[in-house]
This record gives structure tokens, C-alpha cells and sequence, in this order.
């Protein structure tokens, strides 16, 4: 066993060397505090985490861009939350952010975490006097109802341009390996290629969601089509089938 005070000399001698250091550091840092240090570092992880989550300020949505009263759609492994979104502007808008909380059973679940894509955290595009169903079908299964379910539109920038045209037609409900589907025909209408498309579908009755689920067309050229099989949450049997794929603005 070590005597005590061999171990007090040795800590000593430990110690000492990296005084000198520290202080050096202090006078270079123009005597940066410890808690000066530590608020430096928050700030930093806090932009980090923001630009990695996507946690950024919403804003206010632009003038005459509304949504809607959410629904949600529970289904055996997953849930989907639905949003109707109006553009009453005469301007057409990108990347306009919806912001959506979920809240049931074991459940608190938002879209604004990592890991999610841009489909379910934002609208590409809106034409004006646009109807959009937004679609998030990422959600995790619910046990029961949702207690509470909120949206919200954020801010999103003008477009200046033409949008690209891309149409979605064709639906029908089938089943696919046991699942619910709507198959569809994506079309491009325009000159040039479009990427990253999803498309958003809705089962609708009474003017409420039933059914709903995304798909994803990664490339279209002009003139093109794609057959697209959209898996749902919900039966997409008993309701009205729409769909829509808003792309975003062609790159200048």
C-alpha cells in the first residue's frame, strides 16, 4: 500500500507542470474564463445540432399560404399525419417547411429530428392557388388515438420562374405483398429533367383523409413517364384517390 504522503508528493509533481500551461493559455485568450470557454462551446454544438436537425426558425408562412387541420392515420407498425396545405397567394412558393407534432400513447413524436428527408419536412414547390396534401407517413406506430396532433407552415421564398410541369394520373388501389397501394402514372411535361420527385397521395372521404403514403421518382426526364407504386397507411378503398408530385424550381 502506498503511504499518503508519497501519493500527495506525486500529484504534486503531477500537477505542477501544467499550471504554467493553463495560465499561458488564459493571458493568450485574453484571460478567457472557464465559463467564457464553456458558452463558446454551447453556441457552437447549438449551430451544429440546428444545421444537422433542421431545427431552424420557421417564420411566419407567407401571406394567403395556409394549412389545414392535421389528421392522423394509425396503421399496425406506423402512423402517417396528413395536412392540407392552400396557396390563396398569387405568387408561387419553394421550400415552404411543415412543422408537425404528434403526441398519443407512448408516442411524441416531430419531424423536426435527424436522419428525416426533405419530403417530410418541407413542401418543394407551390403553385398558386395550389392544394397540396402533405404527407409524412415516418411516423412511428400509435397505441389508440392521438391526444394531440398540431401543424404549421413556415416561411419559404419565392419563385420567380416557371415551374416545371409534372402530372400525376392514372390511380388506382391494389395490394402489394399483403400491403395497401395506390399505383399511378407520374408524367414530366416539360423540357427539362426533373429529380428527387415525391408523390404525395391521399384517400379521401368526405373531404377527410383515410389513406395515405409517399413515393419517390429519383429522375424524369422531359417527356418521360414512371409507373409509381405508393405503399399507404390506411384503405385506400374507401375513399377518392389524389395525388400530386410538386418538384422543385429548376436550377439557374
Amino acid at each position: 500500500m502506498s503511504r499518503p504522503g508519497g501519493t500527495s508528493a506525486s500529484r504534486r509533481r503531477a500537477v505542477a507542470p501544467l499550471l504554467p500551461l493553463a495560465l499561458a493559455g488564459l493571458a493568450l485568450g485574453g484571460c478567457e474564463t472557464t465559463q467564457d470557454v464553456s458558452a463558446r462551446i454551447g453556441e457552437r454544438l447549438a449551430r451544429e445540432q440546428q444545421a444537422a436537425t433542421g431545427l431552424e426558425r420557421q417564420g411566419r408562412a407567407p401571406r394567403g399560404v395556409r394549412a389545414g387541420r392535421p389528421t392522423v392515420l394509425p396503421s399496425g407498425d406506423a402512423a402517417a399525419v396528413v395536412v392540407e396545405v392552400v396557396n390563396r397567394s398569387g405568387r408561387a412558393w419553394r421550400d415552404l417547411p411543415v412543422a408537425v407534432r404528434v403526441r398519443g400513447d407512448g408516442v411524441d413524436y416531430t419531424n423536426r429530428t435527424v436522419g428525416l428527408e426533405t419530403a417530410q419536412l418541407r413542401i418543394p414547390s407551390l403553385a398558386p392557388g395550389a392544394r397540396l396534401w402533405w404527407v409524412n407517413d415516418h411516423l412511428p406506430a400509435l397505441r389508440g388515438r392521438a391526444r394531440t396532433v398540431r401543424a404549421a407552415v413556415g416561411r419559404g421564398r419565392p419563385i420567380g420562374g416557371a415551374l416545371p410541369r409534372v402530372r400525376v394520373s392514372a390511380l388506382r388501389a391494389g395490394r402489394e405483398d399483403g400491403r395497401p397501394v395506390v399505383r399511378a402514372v407520374v408524367r414530366n411535361l416539360g423540357r427539362r429533367v426533373v429529380r428527387d420527385l415525391t408523390v404525395f397521395t391521399v384517400a379521401l372521404r368526405d373531404g377527410r383523409p383515410v389513406a395515405a403514403g409517399t413515393a419517390k421518382v429519383l429522375e424524369l426526364p422531359p417527356g418521360e413517364r414512371r409507373d409509381v407504386t405508393t405503399f399507404v397507411v390506411g384503405d385506400p378503398t374507401r375513399g377518392r384517390l389524389v395525388a400530386a408530385a410538386p418538384p422543385a424550381p429548376a436550377a439557374r
